[in-house]
């Protein structure tokens, strides 16, 4: 996987996150309604590169649905400060979790998945 190489457009955090809920709504319409939305800033313009930041934030939507939740809801909160976008993303889990061996990639493989979307993430993340 090539370094991504963002395209800085600016966006607003309103957009960015309207786009994002359409999104989740139609790649997980059974569980993106369960999503609880905290929303600062919300005509703030950020620099970003709008598809690159887009998939990052779907990648950590999607192993958020996937991987061991407790059956709770999902808590989003996306805020601007000191010049600084915050995105975070709280989700109930169940037992002990260890974060650190979620970003190993090729450790949990299956057909068609190969756990290379969260470093793929972070590393979209990183390059902004």
């Amino acid at each position: 996987m090539a370094e991504p190489r963002p395209i800085l457009l600016p966006y607003t955090v309103q957009d960015f996150i309207t786009d994002l809920q359409k999104k989740i709504g139609d790649d997980f319409p059974e569980k993106g309604s369960g999503v609880k939305w905290d929303i600062s800033s919300p005509g703030t313009t950020l620099n970003i590169d709008p598809q690159l930041m887009q998939w990052a934030a779907v990648e950590l939507f999607r192993n958020a649905f996937q991987h061991d939740m407790a059956g709770g809801e999902l808590h989003v909160k996306a805020s601007v400060a000191d010049r600084a976008f915050t995105f975070c993303i709280r989700e109930p889990k169940t037992g002990g979790v260890d974060p650190t061996q979620w970003m190993q990639p090729l450790q949990k493989v299956s057909h068609g998945h190969y756990s290379l979307g969260l470093p793929r993430a972070r590393s979209i993340i990183v390059a902004h």
